[in-house]
């Protein structure tokens, strides 16, 4: 009875799948989002048509057909995912297949969706549709990537996110974070500081994970210290900063991806021999840190 945002429900026209691993099936896989509420721990995630008892967190569904271990077991345990010679391996080669050209796809279309309803809300307008107020609820599209540690043993030998993760680096996905105070000191978890970040903005564009900053976190210096480090940067006018939460973060290096820089105490110095800090406190602070 919940209301869900239904992505795509077969995919790309163009997939092509081998001979030697059709099996004489028509390629079928779809995804959804619930808008209305959370998923629950104990809901299923992956489905052949009827949910599998896989463990996994993922935060949306997924609906394929699947091969399975054992098609005629009443328990449906689980993908067939091994590469051993003999029918699993055309199996696990299908499943492969209809991840790689099927559902990431999907999932990637589910994301520049969510991304632009965030855009479309940042900009004042339809604030009442509910794809754009789950977005900015849930914490921004980070709240919707899928994460290795999220995925079932047999999923995480099917799917490589990695390439995934490279493909979505130069997308303009995630919120700015704009410099308020002590807000990134105030705000400690992903929602909160996504939320923080929706409400302070004042500007319609994303940034994308490769040419944005991560903000200083929780390291031993004081709120005003860290928020001068974050003004000073903001004034350059050659760095966006964007906080995306670690787990994420891991995604990205896995697949090979850097951020433009890092914010240290070396690039403070580096920046202090050329550009002045705006007033005396924030040298201050910036000299401290």
């Amino acid at each position: 009875d919940d209301a869900g945002g239904l992505v795509d429900t077969f995919g790309p026209k163009d997939v092509q799948i081998p001979s030697s691993v059709a099996n004489h099936f028509v390629p079928f896989a779809g995804i959804a989002l619930c808008l209305t509420r959370p998923l629950t721990s104990a809901e299923p995630r992956i489905s052949c048509f009827l949910p599998l008892p896989l463990q996994s967190s993922l935060p949306f569904l997924v609906n394929a057909n699947f091969v399975l271990c054992d098609p005629t077991s009443p328990s449906r345990l689980d993908l067939a995912s091994s590469t051993r010679e003999g029918s699993l391996a055309s199996g696990a080669e299908w499943n492969r297949r209809l991840l790689q050209k099927l559902v990431q796809p999907m999932i990637r279309a589910c994301i520049e969706e969510q991304a632009f309803a965030l855009q479309v809300r940042n900009n004042g307008r339809a604030k009442q549709n509910l794809c754009a107020q789950w977005i900015a609820q849930s914490g921004g599209v980070d709240a919707i990537l899928p994460l290795t540690a999220q995925l079932p043993r047999s999923l995480q030998e099917l799917l490589d996110l990695r390439p995934f993760y490279e493909a979505i680096s130069h997308l303009e996905l995630f919120q700015p974070f704009f410099v308020s105070g002590s807000t990134l000191g105030a705000a400690t978890s992903l929602g909160a500081l996504a939320a923080s970040a929706i409400r302070q903005s004042d500007a319609s564009s994303l940034l994308s994970y490769a040419g944005s900053v991560q903000p200083l976190g929780q390291e031993d210096l004081s709120d005003e210290q860290r928020s001068s480090v974050h003004a000073f940067f903001r004034d350059l006018g050659r760095y966006e900063l964007c906080h995306i939460d670690s787990s994420v973060a891991d995604e990205f290096v896995s697949a090979g991806v850097r951020r433009r820089d890092v914010l240290s105490r070396t690039l403070v110095i580096q920046h202090l021999k050329n550009k002045r800090p705006r007033d005396a406190c924030m040298a201050a602070h910036l000299l401290g840190y």
